[in-house]
Protein backbone atom coordinates (compact mmCIF):
# COMPACT_ATOMS: atom_id res chain seq x y z
CA UNK A 1 0.00 0.00 0.00
CA UNK A 2 2.64 2.05 0.67
CA UNK A 3 4.90 1.85 -2.35
CA UNK A 4 1.60 2.73 -4.51
CA UNK A 5 1.04 5.92 -2.36
CA UNK A 6 4.63 6.73 -3.13
CA UNK A 7 4.46 5.88 -7.23
CA UNK A 8 1.30 7.79 -6.90
CA UNK A 9 2.76 10.84 -5.55
CA UNK A 10 6.14 10.29 -8.11
CA UNK A 11 4.14 10.50 -10.95
CA UNK A 12 1.62 13.19 -9.90
CA UNK A 13 4.63 15.16 -8.96
CA UNK A 14 6.24 14.78 -12.19
CA UNK A 15 2.93 15.59 -14.23
CA UNK A 16 2.89 18.67 -12.08
CA UNK A 17 6.34 19.36 -12.86
CA UNK A 18 5.52 18.99 -16.77
CA UNK A 19 2.85 21.27 -16.51
CA UNK A 20 4.68 23.96 -14.40
CA UNK A 21 7.46 23.77 -16.72
CA UNK A 22 5.69 23.85 -19.87
CA UNK A 23 3.64 27.15 -18.82
CA UNK A 24 7.04 28.64 -18.04
CA UNK A 25 8.20 27.74 -21.35
CA UNK A 26 4.88 29.18 -23.28
CA UNK A 27 5.32 32.18 -20.99
CA UNK A 28 8.95 32.96 -22.22
CA UNK A 29 7.69 32.08 -25.86
CA UNK A 30 5.21 34.72 -26.02
CA UNK A 31 6.95 37.63 -23.93
CA UNK A 32 10.67 36.76 -25.66
CA UNK A 33 10.35 39.11 -29.23
CA UNK A 34 7.74 40.87 -28.00
CA UNK A 35 9.29 41.81 -24.69
CA UNK A 36 12.37 42.88 -26.40
CA UNK A 37 10.01 45.77 -29.15
CA UNK A 38 8.42 46.42 -25.63
CA UNK A 39 11.54 47.47 -24.63
CA UNK A 40 12.78 49.04 -27.83
CA UNK A 41 9.81 51.18 -28.33
CA UNK A 42 10.48 52.33 -25.16
CA UNK A 43 6.76 51.40 -24.09
CA UNK A 44 7.94 50.48 -20.63
CA UNK A 45 8.25 54.29 -20.06
CA UNK A 46 4.55 54.81 -20.31
CA UNK A 47 3.32 51.35 -19.84
CA UNK A 48 5.93 49.94 -16.86
CA UNK A 49 7.46 47.04 -17.02
CA UNK A 50 3.49 45.28 -15.73
CA UNK A 51 2.22 47.21 -18.45
CA UNK A 52 0.06 48.71 -16.03
CA UNK A 53 1.48 52.57 -14.98
CA UNK A 54 0.93 55.26 -15.64
CA UNK A 55 -0.77 54.57 -18.28
CA UNK A 56 -2.72 50.95 -17.89
CA UNK A 57 -2.72 48.81 -21.36
CA UNK A 58 -3.75 45.69 -19.36
CA UNK A 59 -7.10 46.40 -20.76
CA UNK A 60 -6.62 46.39 -24.09
CA UNK A 61 -6.99 42.79 -25.20
CA UNK A 62 -10.42 43.12 -23.02
CA UNK A 63 -11.51 45.86 -25.33
CA UNK A 64 -9.81 45.26 -28.72
CA UNK A 65 -9.15 41.92 -30.81
CA UNK A 66 -5.50 42.24 -32.55
CA UNK A 67 -6.30 43.42 -35.44
CA UNK A 68 -7.63 46.56 -33.73
CA UNK A 69 -4.52 46.73 -30.94
CA UNK A 70 -2.00 46.45 -33.83
CA UNK A 71 -4.41 50.22 -35.62
CA UNK A 72 -4.43 51.14 -32.21
CA UNK A 73 -0.50 50.79 -32.28
CA UNK A 74 -0.16 52.13 -35.13
CA UNK A 75 -2.04 55.30 -35.04
CA UNK A 76 -3.60 55.83 -31.59
CA UNK A 77 -4.79 59.34 -32.76
CA UNK A 78 -7.69 57.35 -34.32
CA UNK A 79 -8.88 55.95 -31.19
CA UNK A 80 -8.78 59.14 -29.91
CA UNK A 81 -5.36 59.18 -27.92
CA UNK A 82 -3.72 62.16 -28.39
CA UNK A 83 -0.90 61.15 -25.93
CA UNK A 84 0.48 58.09 -27.32
CA UNK A 85 2.92 58.35 -30.11
CA UNK A 86 2.14 57.11 -33.50
CA UNK A 87 4.38 54.24 -34.28
CA UNK A 88 2.67 53.68 -37.96
CA UNK A 89 6.36 54.71 -39.41
CA UNK A 90 8.31 53.90 -36.78
CA UNK A 91 7.88 50.25 -35.80
CA UNK A 92 9.28 48.12 -39.11
CA UNK A 93 8.96 44.35 -37.66
CA UNK A 94 5.58 42.89 -37.33
CA UNK A 95 3.43 43.77 -34.98
CA UNK A 96 2.55 40.39 -33.75
CA UNK A 97 4.64 39.66 -31.12
CA UNK A 98 4.53 43.11 -29.40
CA UNK A 99 0.64 42.06 -29.95
CA UNK A 100 0.87 39.25 -27.83
CA UNK A 101 3.11 40.68 -25.26
CA UNK A 102 0.30 42.86 -24.78
CA UNK A 103 -2.29 40.57 -24.83
CA UNK A 104 0.53 38.64 -22.21
CA UNK A 105 1.06 41.38 -19.55
CA UNK A 106 -2.79 41.71 -19.53
CA UNK A 107 -3.31 37.86 -18.61
CA UNK A 108 -0.61 38.31 -16.32
CA UNK A 109 -2.81 40.74 -14.27
CA UNK A 110 -5.62 39.13 -14.50
CA UNK A 111 -7.38 41.77 -16.97
CA UNK A 112 -7.56 43.99 -14.12
CA UNK A 113 -5.83 47.14 -13.31
CA UNK A 114 -3.30 47.45 -10.78
CA UNK A 115 -3.50 51.27 -10.86
CA UNK A 116 -5.38 52.62 -7.48
CA UNK A 117 -8.52 55.49 -8.14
Amino acid sequence: MRLLFCRATFWLTFLLLGIALNTFAQSEKISGEGKKMYRTYQCESCHGKQGNQPYDLTQAFKKYDNEKIRQYIRNPRAFGNLRMPVFESVIKEDYDELIKYVVYLGSQSGGKSTISK
